[in-house]
């Protein structure tokens, strides 16, 4: 996470007055999208350094322009950051391009398809600023008043104006995402009564079995990096796939309806719902154009889990009426009961040690209980959504109010803690113990998430606050030798390198140390300075800090199979 400078309309063209509707009535809307998606391809694949992929983006726009408009437009750039020296300038971003594509979308001009003309070039140029000026107008909002200066101060100042950002700007690891569309097809096929609407799923694709599925979506995005890998510096990062034999029911299933869309989302983007669910749009010539690679992406799993309860037929279930029934039978049933325990066998596999799970013969047993000597870790998991509404509120409060809903009240996640360090306290979770005394137990407290956006930069830190009040209220210090603060854990970072853990220095209670201690240093200096990028360095997360510890993997392989054999990804299988 970092400062990023964004000129807006009226720093590169002061005393202008357009509107987009002016700027835009002449162009097609199909080749205004068809330029955002070569610019969310460009940035997508450039993530690690957008550098070339800035340039290449301006110069595609003004390079029919004018010498002396080239000019004026970059002095007033140089003007802008001159007053902003210390942050980092991008002139585009996949935020802005959402927005902007969200707005042709629904204001479709459908208009002959004409190559555009040097003044049409400038206007288009124009108009994407002027949607920068508004996204960032609706930031400013937020952030009226500089708040006070205390715990809240990092949060406050920036989760509202930064959580529509985080996820869309946060990296995408496609094969952990994968892997769990394996796993939900592979449960519901052979763990559940509903292997009926699996067989039902994947005859309306083609498909053999879950892998089979999966893998081809999988298998575009590593046919859109090698296009990538072998182009040339001059050529745009691949941005659509040719019609092809055996994909032709995937595309129209992830293909956007224009007219669908402007029914559904002309009120509102909701978190850009609409685009997520359907990432491609479908062109005259049968080509599919991807308008999002990430959201591509996602529909191994998160847009799955929509696409299954919608085309499966297992919405006709009288115990899924609703989208939410199904996903709470989902998160509970296959994340939390299944993923979950195989994932932590997987990580845990010391033979000096204790691994327990909630079996309900114990109340408020965590949903994993993990002891080495006399370290302890509580782990809580909650396979849910961070909601829409309060990722496009642009409020602290109503952002706050999301995250304790899930993760800090007295029946979820700070709460859960707190009453399994009472029971704790009185009497073990195992029988018998193989400790001698409570006050010997050094107590890691963890809370494992599948939304990223609970990953986003203080999140943590607002959790462990609130937790440790609990803890003083509550008197429990005095019984155990030490309680480590909150660590919050993306379940896509244990499955990206669970066979790492046995390792003593990238062990998982090591590595929990190590974070807090950094994070604790880091915020010290913050408190010290008060500098913007001392704060922004103060709250790390857990994985940033985690994937920097422990090496690269160089075996592949091995870890392929690990995967298969510790999900049971061999059923089904020829």
């Amino acid at each position: 996470m970092e400062m990023i400078l964004t000129p807006e309309f009226n720093d590169l063209f002061p005393g202008e007055n357009d509107t987009l509707e002016e700027l835009l009535k002449d162009i097609p809307s199909l080749l205004v999208v068809q330029f955002l998606a070569m610019a969310n391809a460009e940035l997508y694949y450039h993530r690690s350094n957008e550098g070339p992929a800035q340039y290449k983006i301006f110069d595609l726009l003004l390079r029919r322009q004018q010498p002396e408009t080239r000019k004026a437009i970059i002095e007033n750039v140089n003007k802008k950051i001159n007053r902003n020296p210390d942050a980092k300038t991008h002139f585009f971003s996949v935020i802005y391009n959402l927005e902007f594509l969200h707005y042709e979308l629904v204001n479709y001009r459908e208009l002959p398809d004409e190559e555009i003309n040097q003044d049409q070039d400038l206007r288009l140029f124009k108009a994407y600023f002027l949607i920068v000026e508004k996204v960032n107008e609706s930031i400013r909002n937020t952030l009226r008043e500089t708040p006070v200066y205390d715990a809240d101060y990092f949060a406050k100042t920036t989760w509202p104006s930064f959580i529509d950002q985080f996820e869309i700007n946060s990296e995408i690891y496609p094969f952990p995402i994968m892997l769990r569309g394996a796993v939900l097809l592979n449960y519901l096929k052979y763990h559940s009564p509903y292997a009926v609407y699996v067989d039902n799923y994947l005859k309306k694709h083609g498909k053999a079995t879950a892998l089979n599925y999966v893998l081809d979506i999988y298998n575009l995005l590593i046919l859109g990096y090698k296009k990538f890998k072998n182009k040339s510096p001059d050529q745009w990062a691949s941005c659509s796939f040719a019609p092809s034999d055996g994909f032709e029911t995937i595309f129209e299933q992830f293909d956007l309806n224009i007219k669908d869309y402007q029914a559904a989302f002309s009120a509102g983007k909701s978190n850009y719902t609409g685009i997520r669910s359907k990432p491609l749009l479908k062109l005259e010539d049968g080509s599919h154009l991807v308008l999002s690679w990430p959201f591509l992406i996602s529909k191994m799993y998160d847009g799955l889990v929509f696409d299954f309860y919608q085309y499966s037929g297992i919405n006709e279930d009288t115990k899924f009426r609703t989208f939410l029934d199904f996903k709470k039978h989902i998160g509970g049933e296959v994340t939390e009961k299944y993923l979950f325990q195989k994932l932590l066998g997987a990580c845990f596999k010391n033979k000096h040690q204790v691994l327990k799970f909630d079996d309900l013969d114990i109340k408020g047993h965590p949903d994993a209980y993990y002891r080495q000597g006399n370290n302890v870790m509580l782990i809580e998991i909650k396979d849910a959504y961070f909601p829409a509404p309060a990722i496009g509120s642009y409020s602290y409060e109503a952002i706050t109010e999301a995250i304790d809903l899930k993760f800090n009240s007295s029946k979820k996640g700070t709460g859960q803690i707190i009453k399994q360090l009472q029971y704790l306290s009185q009497q073990p979770f195992e029988n018998p113990p193989a400790y001698k005394n409570t006050k010997n137990l050094t107590i890691y407290p963890v809370l494992v998430y599948s939304d990223l956006v609970f990953g986003m930069p203080g999140i943590n830190d607002y959790l462990d606050r609130a937790f440790k009040k609990q803890l003083a209220a509550s008197g429990l210090r005095r019984h155990f030798k030490t309680i480590m603060p909150i660590t919050m854990i993306n379940i896509t970072f244990l499955i990206q390198k669970f066979d790492a853990f046995d390792h003593k220095q990238y062990s998982l209670m090591e590595l929990i140390s190590q974070f807090h201690a950094h994070a604790n240093s880091k915020r010290k200096k913050a408190d010290l300075t008060r500098e913007i990028n001392d704060h922004i360095d103060s709250q790390p997360t857990f994985e940033d800090f985690a994937l920097k510890k422990i090496p690269l993997r160089e075996d592949g392989e091995n870890y392929l199979t690990s995967c298969i054999k510790t999900f049971n990804l061999t059923k089904g299988l020829p």
